[in-house]
């Protein structure tokens, strides 16, 4: 009897130990795992970011008074190149007299010592009137000025224009179209 009972504690024991050294091992595994996962995870913020965030306005403002207004899903501030770089960037510039204008693109920069922003992705640009779209598209903060040296189309109620490079004054709401500049105006056009 005393045989039998110390064969089933040695059985038992035995199980005991071999359930936690299964357990031990898949911890060990899933925690490997779950190491691994965040490794990817950081490994898709771009080297050299201070800062990695998502949902992001940023606001630009001179002499109290708003410039522009950034919207994004995401953002990478990368502290030694002096930029910011945001994905599916809107850009809302505020002018004199109320008016706005909007600017859509896939993916986009803000030099943080400039505020100047380069964007590109099925760039548009719209305001109350206009639009103009462009796969690349740069804005110079200092001089309130678009301007691209790939292909754009403007258009607007009776016109659509098209041409290689374009740059856009927003202080005197002037555009240059330049290089094989093709277009289409009614009739009802007022110039």
């Amino acid at each position: 009897m005393k045989n039998n009972t110390f064969k089933k504690i040695k059985v038992i024991l035995l199980l005991f130990i071999t359930i936690t050294l299964v357990a031990v091992i898949a911890v060990f595994t899933g925690y490997r795992h779950l190491m691994d996962e965040e490794e990817s995870l950081v490994s898709t913020v771009q080297e050299g970011a201070g800062m990695a965030i998502s949902s992001v306005r940023q606001t630009a403002v001179r002499n109290g008074m708003l410039e522009w207004s950034l919207n994004a899903a995401s953002a990478e501030y990368l502290n030694a190149e002096n930029q910011a770089v945001f994905t599916l960037p809107s850009v809302t510039f505020f002018m004199e007299g109320r008016e706005e204008i909007v600017m859509t693109a896939a993916k986009g920069t803000v030099r943080t010592d400039s505020n100047n922003i380069s964007v590109s992705g099925d760039v548009v640009v719209r305001d109350a009137t206009y639009e103009l779209r462009t796969e690349v598209l740069n804005y110079d903060n200092a001089e309130h000025r678009f301007f691209t040296n790939l292909p754009v189309v403007l258009s607007g109620a009776g016109f659509d224009l098209t041409a290689d490079s374009a740059s856009l004054d927003m202080k005197t709401r002037q555009a240059i179209l330049e290089g094989n500049v093709k277009g289409i105006l009614s009739e009802d056009i007022e110039l």
